[in-house]
């Protein structure tokens, strides 16, 4: 099936005020002082939060960075450059002795697979975002796609 220009043009303005609205709507009306991101450094996240920011202020948005021994580095340092440009508080919060803890306790023997593993993972980042923001009366804001949905990864 071809899609017409017209059902794939947007209008980008719309579009952000839309969102912008959304977010403002969605802390206000659950009386929350703000939002908890995970920053990783790449486009998701990066967009997420410079709408999170434009919408709610810098100081309102706490960007997590949660690395593990298996991260890249430059996924770390490409998050904190964006969270200095927007201004807004960010933290490194390294997540490696949890997830450890879980599979030392999951984990009986050696063959579970990259995907299980990648999936304990997710779950600890997931875990420690939402710890935030109970912790500073805040709300998650995801930043999967729906691709990740489709496949139950988010």
């Amino acid at each position: 099936m071809k899609l017409s220009k017209e059902v794939l043009s947007i209008d980008p303005e719309f579009v952000e005020k839309r969102i912008l609205k959304f977010i403002r709507s969605r802390v206000i009306d659950a009386g929350f002082s703000g939002v908890v991101v995970g920053l990783s450094g790449g486009l998701d996240s990066s967009v997420v939060a410079a709408l999170c920011v434009r919408a709610l202020g810098p100081d309102k948005v706490l960007g997590l960075m949660l690395p593990e021994k298996d991260s890249n580095p430059n996924d770390v340092k490409d998050a904190v450059k964006l969270a200095k440009q927007l201004k807004n508080p960010y933290e490194i919060v390294d997540i490696t002795s949890v997830i450890n803890a879980c599979l030392e306790t999951y984990l009986k023997d050696a063959s579970d697979s990259p995907t299980v593993v990648g999936n304990v993972k997710a779950r600890v980042r997931m875990v420690t975002l939402y710890y935030y923001a109970n912790k500073l009366r805040r709300l998650v804001v995801g930043t999967g796609n729906k691709s990740e949905i489709l496949v139950g990864y988010s």
